[in-house]
C-alpha cells in the first residue's frame, strides 16, 4: 500500500538524484547557481558537468589536452564522450574542466605537477571521439582523483596584496610595508632612477631623466667638476682645475677674479689698471697707453723723440 509519506518521500529522493550521473558525484553536478558563494564572494572553479552544460560560460574557445589541441566544439562532444572504461576519457574529463578553472581565474598553484603529469601522459593519444586514444584506467585513476578535487574546491587566485611582505604575481618586489623612500615603492615596484621616488642608493629623484637640473639622469645629486652643467653652475668641465675655461666652484672665468684662465695674460684679483694686470687680463706692455708695472711713463705710442721713449723711459731733453 503506498502512503502519502513513502510518495513524499520517493519524490524528494528522485528530486535530489535528477540530473546526476551514476557512479559520479562531480561529473554531471550543475553549479550553476554557484558562480557566487553565499557570502556574494566569486568562485572560480566549477565541475566537469557545470562546463558540460553552460558552455556560454567558457572563458576560452580552444584548449590543448597533451600535444594535440581542441576546439570548443571537439572538447564538448569529448564531454560527451561515454567513459566505457577508458582512462583517457575520464582524464580527460576532468583535464578540460581543471583548464577551464584555472582559464576562469581559479588558483592552479598547488596543482602545477598534476597538470604537467596530465599532459605528459596524454601526450599525442586523440581523445575520442575525436581519436582513439586509450589509457587504462589504472593509469589515469590517481591523476583523475586529484583534478576532481580541485575542480570540486578549488578557490580563486588571490590579488596580490602590496606590503604583506610576499612577493605575488605582478609584484616587482614586496618588503612588508608601503613606505616608499626604500629599496621597494609603496606599489611593489622596484625603484628606478626617474621615478621620482628617491630610494635605495640614490641620493636624489625628481622624477625625470634631464641632466642638468638639480639631478643628474643616473640619479646623483650635481656637484662641481661632475662634467654635467647643474643648477647654480655657470659651467662644469668635469674636472677640478682652476686654471681653464671653469673654474673649481664652477664659475666661468673673468677678468679680476685672481684665477688667469684660458684667453687671459694674467690675472691679479683687481680691476685697477695701472699695476702688472690690466683691467682686461692683458699684461702690461710699452705704449699701450696704461702706466704700469716697471714703467715710467706710457704714453699711449712708440714714438722715441717725445717725452716718453718707446720703451716707456721719461726723456729729459725733450721735456725741456
Amino acid at each position: 500500500m503506498i502512503t502519502f509519506k513513502s510518495l513524499l518521500s520517493g519524490l524528494l529522493v528522485a528530486g535530489l538524484f535528477a540530473g546526476c550521473e551514476p557512479n559520479s558525484s562531480t561529473s554531471g553536478f550543475d553549479r550553476s547557481s554557484e558562480v557566487e558563494g553565499g557570502g556574494g564572494e566569486k568562485e572560480c572553479a566549477f565541475t566537469q558537468g557545470y562546463w558540460k552544460n553552460h558552455p556560454e560560460a567558457w572563458p576560452v574557445d580552444q584548449l590543448t589536452l597533451g600535444g594535440v589541441q581542441y576546439s570548443k566544439q571537439e572538447l564538448l562532444a569529448i564531454f560527451n564522450e561515454p567513459v566505457r572504461g577508458n582512462g583517457l576519457i575520464s582524464l580527460a574529463h576532468q583535464l578540460i574542466a581543471a583548464k577551464l578553472n584555472i582559464a576562469n581565474g581559479a588558483d592552479a598553484s598547488s596543482l602545477t605537477l598534476e597538470l604537467g603529469g596530465c599532459d605528459g601522459l596524454i601526450g599525442n593519444l586523440q581523445v575520442p571521439p575525436i581519436g582513439s586514444g586509450y589509457l587504462s584506467t589504472s593509469a589515469t585513476s590517481a591523476l583523475v582523483a586529484e583534478l576532481d578535487e580541485f575542480n570540486n574546491s578549488g578557490e580563486c587566485k588571490k590579488e596580490p596584496v602590496c606590503g604583506n611582505g610576499a612577493k605575488e604575481e605582478g609584484e616587482e618586489c614586496d618588503d612588508g610595508n608601503t613606505v616608499d623612500n626604500d629599496y621597494c615603492s609603496k606599489t611593489c615596484k622596484s625603484p628606478k632612477c626617474g621615478d621620482g621616488a628617491k630610494a635605495g642608493d640614490e641620493e636624489c629623484d625628481d622624477g625625470n631623466t634631464v641632466d642638468n637640473d638639480y639631478c643628474s639622469n643616473t640619479c646623483k645629486a650635481p656637484k662641481c667638476g661632475d662634467g654635467i652643467k647643474g643648477e647654480g653652475e655657470e659651467c662644469d668641465d668635469g674636472n677640478t682645475v682652476d686654471n681653464d675655461y671653469c673654474s673649481n666652484t664652477c664659475k666661468a672665468p673673468k677678468c679680476g677674479d685672481g684665477i688667469k684662465g684660458e684667453g687671459e695674460e694674467c690675472d691679479d684679483g683687481n680691476t685697477v689698471d695701472a699695476d702688472y694686470c690690466s683691467n682686461t687680463c692683458k699684461a702690461p706692455k710699452c705704449g699701450d697707453g696704461v702706466k704700469a708695472g716697471g714703467e715710467e711713463c706710457d704714453d699711449g705710442n712708440t714714438v722715441d723723440t717725445d717725452a716718453c721713449s718707446n720703451t716707456c723711459k721719461v726723456c729729459p731733453s725733450v721735456i725741456l
